[in-house]
């Protein structure tokens, strides 16, 4: 059997869970992105990789509204909104789920600040989901623990990328009433194997042992402040170099498959699609909000079930608000030095990344407020914001 192309493969794993003898398994190329492998000599030729795969077969479709219903909205708890990334509806869907004795799949680290999909079934299982972690998550066999839940009676739910929620449906091969999937708006895919490697400089940088890492640190408000829990309890805010990682997703440095996404559309593939409402009157110095993009009948009865728990801003233009959201709206350019960064970055360290890939590519205004404290860069953004309203009245 022969598996899809590297350049369109996802890593959504779809074709490691199905394969009956376990004769797939991830391979990293080059040490940085990672892609399956068959072992040829295992291999019975049963072609259920090539049915599962979402590139190499047509993608099955679950079925969706014509029209997304559009929300700006936030979890009504204030604890769980400020450990959220934004508005903490991914979580309010959890507890739901939950509270009718099913199940959530979502991205955590582990005890090695690995991302991974984890089972969780309690609700100090699903606080290792809450907030975003950008970088690409290893699902392992999530789709048959997923498969055996439902087959059970148990209500699912599953949260992850575009073309993971597209995996799991190929996987399956149909929809089933007790799954709801929830989508991210999805800016690409950043490699492990990277993250790795600037934890490592992290780890050096300030000569500690970590436990955590929180890309979206509201203590400072809803924006992007990193920081980092060490295993002396003390949270370490990063600047510059030691904060840059979340860089790397918006420059494209991830897997090649991103530059021809098919999932960056408004036609969702879950029965929800979450993620940032960066309204000007909510974005630094507010608490946070998601946008809500509610893709099916199934998603409709879901949120009218958590509606008690959830606040909506009716104020904000969500339509119009929707047309400025790029992932929504076609695939990202690859970068011009990606087959370079690709053949070279296993070679180097995070420092030597940073600069080469990072820090040459930073206009002026960047690299002033990436190296500012936290504190000063809030104070620019609302200074600047106020501005912005103000010439827009």
């Amino acid at each position: 059997m022969q598996l899809c192309d590297y350049s369109q493969c996802t890593g959504c794993m779809s074709c490691v869970n199905v394969c009956p003898m376990n004769c797939i398994t991830m391979h990293w190329e080059e040490n940085t992105i990672d892609y399956p492998q068959i072992v040829q000599a295992d291999c019975i030729q049963c072609g259920k990789c090539t049915k599962a795969c979402p590139v190499l077969t047509e993608r099955y479709l679950p079925d969706r509204l014509e029209h997304a219903d559009l929300y700006a909205a936030a979890i009504n708890v204030p604890k769980d909104l400020k450990k959220s990334s934004s508005g903490g509806i991914a979580y309010a869907l959890g507890l739901n789920i939950l509270q009718q004795h099913g199940v959530v799949y979502g991205a955590a680290y582990n005890k090695k600040l690995q991302v991974e999909h984890i089972e969780a079934d309690t609700v100090e299982q699903l606080s290792r989901t809450q907030g975003s972690k950008y970088v690409q998550s290893y699902i392992g066999f999530s789709f048959q623990q997923v498969r055996k839940q439902l087959q059970s009676g148990r209500k699912v739910l599953f949260v992850g990328q575009p073309c993971q929620v597209a995996g799991l449906y190929q996987f399956l091969a149909k929809d089933d009433p007790n799954l709801i999937t929830c989508d991210l708006l999805c800016g690409g895919s950043t490699s492990p194997r990277i993250f790795a490697k600037y934890l490592k400089y992290i780890k050096e940088h300030y000569h500690v042992d970590l436990v955590d890492y929180n890309f979206r640190n509201k203590n400072y408000g809803y924006g992007y402040l990193c920081t980092t829990t060490t295993t002396a309890g003390k949270v370490i805010r990063l600047n510059g170099s030691a904060g840059s990682f979340i860089t790397m997703l918006g420059a494209g440095y991830g897997r090649e498959s991103c530059f021809s996404c098919p999932y960056t559309s408004m036609k969702r593939v879950g029965d929800f699609s979450l993620g940032d409402c960066y309204d000007s009157s909510s974005y630094l110095y507010k608490e946070g909000m998601s946008l809500v993009m509610v893709n099916s009948i199934k998603g409709k009865e879901m949120l009218a079930s958590i509606e008690p728990v959830v606040k909506f801003d009716c104020n904000i233009p969500v339509k119009e608000y929707t047309k400025k959201v790029t992932v929504l709206h076609g695939p990202k350019y690859a970068p011009e030095d990606y087959r370079d960064f690709i053949q070279t970055a296993s070679s180097l360290s995070w420092k030597q990344i940073h600069k080469k890939y990072i820090w040459e590519h930073m206009g002026f205004k960047n690299k002033v407020m990436s190296s500012c404290p936290m504190c000063v860069r809030v104070f620019i953004s609302k200074v600047y914001r106020r501005i912005k309203n103000h010439d827009e009245e």
